[in-house]
């Protein structure tokens, strides 16, 4: 497919993405072994933990791929010495979850990534060495399951390394064998809510629907992983999870409940709802009727919602913009790039206006966050993916 956007918006698009870094450069804070930190509102530790999601490793990414596409030694700097306190701190403690986005997952693929985009093979050595860390025993005492947290996004990070570097620099297990452990683990503990298909639970709550929490991620992950061994059983698995969620489809409103029951709610983001579920179906069997009508249904959901208040990628429309033009790639349509791109043009806009970003829940509040999920930095990688998606990964699949 050609270039996303004429030059003008493509070049607004990397303005605004160049304009990101700098203000996460300024907003660095040195430490005293002479690595950087940031304050990220949305991080659940003060200081922000290592995690890709809302850590400090999220944003090392972003400045790496900011390197990658504008170019400026200052980038790959700033990355290097942001993950420079998580290499030294290696091994991670053993209270550490698995999970792809904020867990271990979520440093070997920030690892491995970054070491990609940087060129630098010490990185990808890292990400192996995090990797030795999903034994068979952390993977059975995963209570999370999900893509965020638990095996799910372990399996798919595991699975990027695989991809790029399938055989460990010091021996044991392979990424694909710990991969397919993880697999084993969420086989294992599905659950059937009264007479529902199979999906997956945490204790004390409802299966989910969606990406972040529920059975489009999860069944996406499986899914990842028959298509590199071939292994019917997990193919299986996640159409019974597929099969789960089609229960809670709304056609009125062509969206997905988040759960089972009265307290079920239609949300619109990558983490519930259409959009996510529609980046989870484009990894499901394209022959399949049902599943094509479930695509076209999520996309047109998510193709028709306009610019919200909130900007960020995990409920915002970075999110929106990241699926559609996934989407658009995947399946060769030009509709769902023109409106990936409209609705970047009109976030940009916006910012423009308004001298910021539209980061946190309340559209008044202009607090700077450099995080990558509900920060500036997952913006700005989405207006990079806009201006140069073959060089970049999609980080909301853990591509």
């Amino acid at each position: 497919m050609s270039s996303p956007a004429a030059s003008g918006t493509t070049a607004q698009f990397l303005a605004c993405a160049e304009e990101i870094a700098s203000r996460i450069n300024r907003e660095a804070v040195a430490t005293a072994e002479g690595g950087v930190r940031w304050r990220i509102p949305s991080a659940a530790e003060e200081p922000a933990g290592p995690h890709l999601y809302a850590g400090t490793s999220g944003v090392a990414f972003f400045l790496a791929a900011c390197h990658r596409v504008l170019g400026g030694d200052e980038h790959k700097s700033l990355a290097l010495r942001a993950l420079a306190p998580i290499r030294a701190s290696l091994p991670p403690p053993r209270s550490e979850k698995i999970g792809g986005f904020a867990g271990l997952g979520s440093l070997i693929w920030a690892f491995l990534h970054s070491g990609l985009l940087l060129e630098d093979e010490s990185l990808l050595r890292d990400a192996h060495a995090v990797a030795t860390e999903v034994t068979p025993e952390r993977i059975a005492s995963d209570r999370s399951l999900d893509v965020l947290l638990g095996a799910a996004g372990a399996l798919l990070a595991l699975l990027a390394l695989d991809r790029v570097a399938p055989v460990p620099p010091a021996g044991g297990l392979t990424p694909l064998e710990r991969a397919c452990a993880c697999a084993k683990h969420l086989l294992a503990r599905r659950v059937a809510h009264q007479s529902l298909p199979r999906a997956w639970a945490v204790p004390g709550r409802l299966p989910y629907s969606g990406f972040a929490h529920g059975a489009s991620g999860i069944s996406h992950a499986l899914l990842r992983l028959a298509e590199r061994t071939g292994d019917r059983a997990w193919r299986e698995a996640a159409d019974e999870g597929l099969a789960f969620e089609r229960t809670l489809y709304d056609p009125e409103t062509r969206n997905w409940l988040d759960r089972p029951g009265p307290d079920g709610v239609l949300l619109r983001s990558w983490c519930y709802g259409a959009p996510g579920i529609a980046l989870g179906r484009l990894g499901a069997a394209p022959e399949d009727a049902v599943l094509r009508g479930e695509l076209r249904d999520a996309l047109a959901t998510t193709g028709v919602l306009s610019l919200t208040p909130t900007d960020h990628l995990c409920c915002g429309n970075a999110g929106r913009i990241e699926i559609l033009h996934t989407a658009s790639r995947r399946l060769d349509d030009r509709d769902l790039l023109r409106a990936s791109v409209s609705l970047a043009a009109g976030l940009v806009r916006r910012a423009g206006r308004e001298g910021r970003l539209r980061l946190a829940s309340d559209p008044a509040d202009s607090t700077f966050d450099p995080g990558l999920f509900k920060g500036a930095s997952g913006v700005g990688y989405t207006l990079l993916r806009l201006a140069r998606p073959v060089s970049l990964p999609c980080v909301l699949i853990l591509e």
